[in-house]
């Protein structure tokens, strides 16, 4: 009995440590960007058979709608860099909302939704996927730009996701010039294609997959025209460089539940007890959707090989 004691207070012990090692990368992660929360969504649907990073609306409009209810500002990627290089004091409350795709049900639900409720976003753009069967057009990215709240400000902020959405880490069969050569075009054809379909100047990146940073892959970011660059990896703080890199701290990828959701927000961040059992949850939570993501990713594998 005694040994099973020992053993249950050294996994709880362990387990705090986990726990206070992560809200530390979380509050250094807020703080480097003004405190300002940033999560990252995809497809918002009700029919998932087919996606794995996905949200339900009624489970979209939950959470939007808390950070409404509580008092938060909206900002877009765009504004928040201007506030941050020009050292303005950010709300105490700050959310930057961003997604990745295209998908069709931006232009046709997401858009109205946020629109209705005067919340602004991020759109970050995978352009060879523009105007292809289930996604967006330039025509209706036209429109989303046209979107303004009462005040007349624009509310919606469309940047790059790179042109295919492949890796930026080297692939086995690539040479150092070659993986070079793929990066750079990514960078720029998807540049070139917002800027000269939308008239405007893009200046934000979000890398894809999340992996893949380094000081190299930075100055290629910069050189190629962009100012910031957003990723979901905590442990890329402490890299320094003219690029600002934007942490998304939560994605859909496992905000399933608003348990999950609540944790993601550091909701008991004032009851240390409370976040941490909280956190125990989640994790258990996050475990198990990671398991039913490399299963789904099987499963497709599988699926694309038959065909």
């Amino acid at each position: 009995m005694i040994f099973i004691t020992l053993i249950f207070f050294v996994l709880f012990l362990l387990s705090f440590f986990i726990y206070m090692r992560e809200q530390l990368i979380i509050s250094k992660t807020i703080s480097q960007q003004g405190n300002a929360i940033i999560i990252t969504y995809h497809d918002v649907l009700t029919n998932s058979d087919n996606k794995f990073y996905y949200t339900k609306p009624d489970k979209f409009i939950k959470q939007i709608m808390y950070f409404k209810k509580n008092n938060y500002e909206f900002l877009t990627l765009s504004e928040l860099y201007n506030k941050i290089i020009n050292n303005i004091p950010l709300h105490k409350k700050t959310v930057v909302i961003t997604f990745d795709g295209p998908y069709i049900s931006w232009f046709n639900y997401v858009c109205p939704i946020l629109k209705e409720h005067d919340i602004k976003a991020t759109f970050f753009v995978i352009t060879s996927w523009v105007n292809t069967p289930g996604s967006i057009t330039w025509q209706d990215f036209q429109g989303i730009k046209e979107y303004k709240n009462n005040a007349g400000t624009q509310l919606f902020d469309i940047q790059s996701h790179s042109d295919k959405h492949t890796s930026f880490m080297p692939l086995k069969s690539e040479d150092f010039k070659t993986f070079s050569n793929r990066i750079n075009d990514e960078l720029l054809a998807s540049k070139t294609k917002l800027d000269n379909n939308l008239n405007q100047e893009t200046l934000y990146f979000a890398l894809p997959y999340s992996r893949g940073m380094s000081n190299e892959m930075l100055d290629n970011i910069k050189c190629s025209g962009y100012l910031g660059v957003r990723t979901n990896r905590n442990s890329l703080i402490s890299i320094k460089h003219d690029v600002l890199i934007f942490i998304s701290q939560y994605s859909d990828f496992y905000l399933r539940s608003y348990m999950n959701f609540l944790y993601s927000i550091n909701h008991f961040k004032t009851n240390i007890f409370l976040n941490y059992l909280l956190w125990f949850f989640v994790i258990v939570e996050r475990a198990y959707i990671k398991i039913k993501y490399l299963r789904f990713k099987k499963k497709t594998q599988k699926t694309n090989g038959k065909n």
